[in-house]
């Protein structure tokens, strides 16, 4: 599994754990469980903390794969000038 596909199920991972953390929340709320409530909303939020670095770490990894396909792309293209130019010189 190369990174990429990490960091996105990372952050699907993060999502489902926040909305069933704030649904968890809710129901102790609703139950007079105040203290594990507030401790599962708690643990919501620290999710959203995740869910954005893993997306942040996937654009970015994202990032550099354009970069390093634009690098790759810039370096073929001078190679296949100088071939067709050494074609019209014979």
């Amino acid at each position: 599994m190369n990174k990429t596909r990490r960091y996105l199920k990372l952050t699907a991972l993060f999502t489902i754990l926040f909305i069933l953390l704030l649904l968890a929340g809710n129901v102790l709320f609703i139950l007079k469980h105040t203290a594990a409530a507030i401790a599962c909303f708690l643990a919501a939020f620290l999710c959203v903390a995740g869910q954005m670095a893993s997306l942040a770490k996937f654009l970015r990894e994202k990032q550099l794969i354009a970069a390093q396909q634009m690098q790759q792309a810039a370096l073929q293209q001078p190679e296949s000038e100088d071939q067709t130019a050494d074609k019209e010189a014979s």
